[in-house]
């Protein structure tokens, strides 16, 4: 069963949430000389800080929501509360503030007018003891099932190609992508019914349970910030007005990348098992199982690589001259990841990989 250590190196902004949000009821910002901003976001443990507190400081903090506060009032308020009770125990973790959060923030708290802005954080995916942001093994073998299933797809004959479309087609069908997969990847069978022969799913036999991904805790230790995420309008030509931001503040926290001139390579590390014994176990001696092996077909680490360079450099290159060449700042950014992925190597064990949510122009998670 060979087991492979690999390590994602952010080339690009990463975000991998966990669906939560924090508030500013929850969390603090406060000038922290180690970060390149010189700001940290502090999540505090609001049950851990008024467990130690004494009755009148609770009173107060709940005070603070029985009135009829603009959000900047009660903002100010909360900070200053924070700042004269936290203790380092009650913080849960934090990572840098933007410049430009703090800026934006700053002059929120100074508002007295009924402009009122949330500033909800969305964070990275954490581990539950010790609150590191990591990358799941889930997110990654996602990615990875995307790249293959293209590559076999592609690579297969022209009737099972036609095959696959009628079945991805079917409107009155659920399942029907579920269904196209497992006619690309050849875990469906011919089940026998009264009516007439119909083709099924034997999920046990899908490939890719031979395929287990360990989550990849974070390094080095600020190797997230919290940035501003700004969603643009497409511009059809050329003599289109410039892109406008849509919407609500939206404020994320991503990994530190190499297109940001980081001067620390942002990597998080895991391992890749592949569980050869299910593709190469005979069955052909077990009742009612439909496949010569345990699952429908062999997936190597080899043919990982190739499949998810394929396709995510392509799809890459296709956005770019889609969506990005004619926004000038955005069409340098691209093409500089373009650059660096064009020389990987999947014979050298290298291949582009895209991960989490706003990865792509449509933010796909």
């Amino acid at each position: 069963m060979p087991v492979y250590r690999y390590t994602l190196t952010m080339l690009s902004p990463i975000h991998i949430g966990s669906g939560s949000e924090i508030t500013p009821y929850e969390y603090i910002i406060r000038e922290d000389p180690s970060t390149i901003s010189n700001y940290s976001l502090i999540a505090i443990d609001i049950n851990r800080l008024l467990s130690h507190l004494e009755e009148s400081s609770r009173k107060t903090f709940s005070n603070f929501f029985e009135h009829d506060l603009l959000l900047p009032a009660l903002h100010r308020r909360l900070q200053g509360f924070f700042k004269m009770h936290l203790q380092e125990g009650d913080i849960r973790w934090s990572a840098e503030a933007s410049t430009q959060l703090v800026q934006l923030y700053k002059e929120n708290l100074n508002q007295s007018s009924q402009r009122q802005r949330q500033f909800i954080i969305n964070p990275m995916i954490r581990t539950g003891l010790d609150c590191k942001p990591f990358i799941p093994g889930s997110s990654i073998k996602g990615a990875i099932r995307t790249a293959v299933l293209q590559q076999v797809y592609d690579n297969s004959s022209l009737t099972a190609r036609e095959k696959t479309k009628r079945i991805a087609s079917r409107s009155d069908d659920k399942r029907a992508n579920v269904k196209a997969e497992g006619s690309i990847l050849g875990y469906t069978y011919i089940r026998k019914s009264r009516n007439r022969p119909q083709e099924a799913l034997e999920i046990r036999a899908d490939p890719f349970r031979s395929i287990r991904l360990s989550d990849a805790p974070l390094t080095p230790s600020h190797a997230t910030h919290i940035q501003q995420v700004q969603i643009l309008q497409r511009q059809d030509n050329s003599s289109s007005p410039p892109a406008s931001q849509i919407g609500i503040l939206m404020f994320y926290e991503v990994t530190r990348s190499w297109v940001e001139n980081y001067p620390t390579a942002v990597t998080a590390t895991g391992t890749l098992t592949v569980d050869t014994k299910l593709a190469t176990h005979p069955t052909n001696r077990t009742k009612k199982w439909h496949f010569d092996h345990c699952i429908s077909r062999l997936i190597t680490a080899e043919q990982i690589l190739t499949a998810c360079n394929d396709f995510y450099l392509k799809r890459l290159k296709e956005e770019y001259n889609l969506h990005y060449r004619q926004r000038k700042q955005i069409a340098d950014v691209v093409n500089q990841i373009i650059q660096r992925a064009e020389k990987l190597d999947p014979a050298n064990g290298e291949s582009l990989i895209r991960l989490g949510r706003f990865s792509h122009v449509e933010c796909i998670t």
